[in-house]
């Protein structure tokens, strides 16, 4: 059986990357409106529906795992012996033009904007390098951004460069110790840097490769887990795929639930603030696996029309969400009920983000795609596709 898989024969990872990126859409919005409780009454009980907005910035999570996941693909299947050492040039090649083309194309745009017509602030020169060459936060001197969710591509970019490294870590016997080196490295980074940063900072710099390791080889562990099942034949059972997926979306809840003392707890040192990335991370790969194996409620969930056009163009919505987002606000921030101020801000963001990801996507993004796929040797590569 050859350990190649067509994104198309995994409907409901396209899936879980569109509702990712719009997950995150919406914790931007419910803040940028001013965080409304947005509370369902329904007589007998109600409860507050922004436990869901204010959870998004999981979504980022989710991506990071995601893209581990996938990535490995090739590689697990070099290194179970089912086909052929994936080449590093043509590796880095698509990575390269999978995140810069879109992202430069935004840069420049931006620069633009504050040129010509004085929307949003000028770089000076060092800040215009750093935005170069993506080094906004890869050291504790932190560059302000252009666009505030672009400190997550120097983490995944840092990612790609070090995942052919660590692909020899994936040895029946090996990848427990890869597993607890990089939970050691994660955790021992985050308790070194709350100790020598104050709290406002603590956000800043905390969010580096170390602190997220984990993260990416949990996805990297689930993606070798299943080509392993794939080249063996031992896929679980339908009932068992299931289950798994629901627990892990209970898992995710109960981690919600673990968070009620609210972020400010969080940042000042609660047990969770230790594990929320590892954990996290541990129900998205259980999740992630069994939907890859096309688990019923995954397709049921996510491999819709709707989340699957979503996921196509989910590093354009990713990307223009949040400029949207913080150019419409002020004009609803007259609106008294917060509720009302976020529908509305919904209601016309979406849609142009989605306008707006699709031209990134049909202009940039695919035309760059296309190139990356002609330098393909081996069509099994061709599988990678970035979850950002």
């Amino acid at each position: 059986m050859t350990a190649a898989v067509k994104l198309s024969e995994l409907p409901a990872l396209t899936g879980i990357r569109g509702f990712a990126a719009l997950w995150v859409l919406l914790f931007h919005a419910w803040g940028l409106a001013g965080a409304p409780h947005l509370l369902a009454d329904f007589g007998v009980f109600s409860f507050g529906m922004s436990y869901f907005f204010t959870m998004g910035w999981a979504g980022v999570d989710i991506f990071f795992t995601l893209s581990a996941f996938l990535l490995v693909l090739p590689f697990a299947a070099w290194q179970l012996g089912a086909r052929t050492k994936p080449l590093l040039s043509e590796y880095f090649l698509r990575r390269v033009l999978r995140i810069f083309p879109a992202y430069y194309a935004q840069f420049f745009v931006l620069i633009a904007l504050a040129f010509f017509f004085d929307i949003g602030a000028m770089p000076h020169l060092g800040q215009f390098f750093a935005h170069l060459l993506l080094w906004l936060n890869m050291d504790w001197y932190w560059v302000p951004p252009m666009n505030g969710v672009w400190w997550t591509l120097p983490i995944e970019f840092a990612f790609y460069l070090g995942l052919p490294v660590l692909v020899y870590a994936l040895r029946p016997y090996r990848w427990p110790w890869l597993l607890g080196a990089a939970l050691i490295c994660a955790i021992s980074y985050r308790a070194i840097a709350f100790q020598l940063v104050s709290v406002d900072a603590r956000a800043l710099v905390l969010e580096h490769l170390a602190a997220r390791i984990d993260q990416f080889v949990i996805g990297m562990l689930a993606g070798y887990a299943f080509v392993t099942a794939r080249l063996r034949c031992k896929i679980p059972g339908a009932s068992v795929l299931n289950l798994l997926f629901m627990i892990a979306i209970a898992g995710i809840v109960a981690l919600r639930l673990w968070l009620r003392t609210g972020l400010s707890a969080y940042w000042n040192g609660e047990p969770i603030f230790w594990l929320w990335h590892s954990f996290a991370s541990i129900f998205i790969a259980l999740g992630i696996y069994a939907a890859a194996h096309a688990a019923t409620v995954s397709l049921v969930l996510f491999a819709n029309r709707g989340l699957r056009f979503l996921g196509e163009i989910s590093f354009g919505v990713y990307l223009w969400h949040f400029l949207i987002l913080s150019w419409l606000a002020p004009w609803f921030a007259t609106i008294e009920s917060t509720d009302l101020r976020l529908l509305t801000l919904l209601a016309i963001s979406i849609p142009l983000t989605v306008f707006a990801a699709w031209l990134s996507y049909v202009l940039i993004e695919r035309p760059f795609l296309r190139i990356a796929h002609k330098q393909t040797r081996h069509p099994a590569q061709a599988t990678e596709v970035s979850s950002t």
